[in-house]
């Protein structure tokens, strides 16, 4: 066995201990110059260990002081390279710190952001859906909703995020106008449409839907945001109201008649139906408004108008189209049907109207009446001759109601 080795053995632990483990600690923690000085240190240190310990060491003859100097070399070399090792380590493990403090900063960041992003939805007042569509632009699934679509919606969360997004959407918007719809998101076009959005138990409120195309990574997806518009819904209602209901007798006035009847002939002739029409007119109202003043003849019209109304269908309507001329429109009917419609309403004005304390008035009917197609296929020409054949009704004695093929 070499004889540093047996050196080495020779010597005892604690003599490793204040040789090696300095160098190891200052190599470790000062990297290459730490262990160039610790290995320094352990030569010096080595040298007078052999001195202190063997005072004739350095009278030795050459080989013996070789062996002592390479013992001290291995110790240098062991410091330097474990100070070049350490280095390494120490650069790297600071790379690791730094990228794992990023990493750990990034993390923050996006967790602090997505809170950020959540309470934002969340608290919003609108409705927010994230929708992921397929390549035809149809709607497939849910995958994000801000829990204002839940408390409107009637659904939870999780069950909005297994629900068909259809199924939100009221049956007209998802027959007339979802394929407009998936044309235009397919199209990568943003949209505004109103809609009633459907709740889970079947009720239907009025939203205004806008919604613009996304791409997140490689799925298409839709952001919709969907506002309440009940209020302005109930504004545009009232207003309607006004401008299609008469004010003073509460029923459809001329402006409504006339888009009425439009779309009842439309009706009538695709379902190849006949139509009546009834022009009705007052016997003595004229009078009654003249003696009596407007007060009075006002609360006329409106016993009149509930008369009207009580002596007719479900399905007809009843409309003052201005004075003291009312028309009825009867869809869907045959001569006999309108005969006793027309029956009724003469009926109906037998009995006096009670429009003072102290005394009752009675005015008449006289009625009017043409049927689509026999007497014309346009409004106009219904609406003029079954004002002709009322006007031969008044000439026959009044109170009598009159066809336009009778007269």
């Amino acid at each position: 066995m070499p004889i540093f080795l047996d050196n080495f053995r020779f010597n005892s632990e604690l003599v490793w201990f204040i040789h090696v483990i300095p160098v190891y600690l200052l190599a470790y923690y000062f990297g290459i110059r730490g262990g160039v000085i610790g290995g320094f240190i352990s030569l010096i240190s080595h040298l007078f260990w052999e001195w202190l310990m063997h005072p004739g060491a350095f009278s030795r003859n050459i080989e013996d002081i070789t062996i002592m100097i390479a013992e001290a070399m291995v110790l240098l070399f062991i410091a330097i390279s474990t100070g070049m090792l350490a280095e390494i380590l120490s650069k790297n493990e600071r790379k690791l710190r730094g990228v794992n403090e990023e990493l750990l900063k990034t993390i923050k960041r996006l967790t602090e952001s997505e809170t950020k992003y959540r309470t934002l939805i969340d608290n919003a007042h609108d409705l927010i859906l994230l929708i992921e569509l397929d390549q035809t632009g149809k709607a497939r699934r849910i995958v994000e909703a801000n829990h204002k679509v839940a408390e409107v919606s009637g659904y939870s969360l999780e069950e909005l995020y297994s629900l068909d997004p259809s199924a939100l959407l009221d049956e007209k918007t998802k027959v007339k106008r979802l394929p407009k719809l998936r044309k235009k998101l397919s199209e990568d076009k943003s949209l505004v449409m109103d809609v009633n959005l459907v709740t889970k138990n079947d009720e239907e409120l009025p939203f205004e839907f806008s919604s613009r195309p996304l791409l997140i990574g490689h799925k298409k997806m839709v952001m919709t945001v969907g506002r309440d518009i009940s209020k302005r819904k109930k504004k545009e209602d009232n207003l309607k109201q006004i401008a299609y209901v008469d004010t003073l007798t509460g029923l459809p006035n001329r402006e409504f008649f006339l888009g009425y009847i439009k779309k009842s002939l439309s009706r009538a002739r695709r379902k190849e139906q006949l139509m009546g029409l009834m022009f009705i007119d007052l016997d003595g109202f004229k009078q009654v408004n003249d003696e009596l003043g407007h007060d009075v003849g006002d609360n006329l019209l409106r016993q009149v108008a509930e008369k009207l109304e009580k002596s007719v269908r479900e399905e007809d309507t009843v409309s003052r189209i201005g004075g003291d001329e009312f028309i009825v429109t009867l869809e869907d009917c045959n001569k006999k049907e309108v005969e006793n419609i027309a029956n009724k309403i003469l009926k109906t004005f037998k009995n006096p109207f009670p429009v003072l304390s102290n005394e009752d008035i009675t005015v008449t009917p006289s009625i009017g009446i043409s049927i689509y197609p026999l007497d014309g296929e346009d409004y106009v020409t219904l609406i003029k001759k079954a004002d002709q054949a009322m006007y031969n009704a008044k000439a026959h004695g009044k109170y009598s109601y009159r066809f336009y093929n009778e007269i």
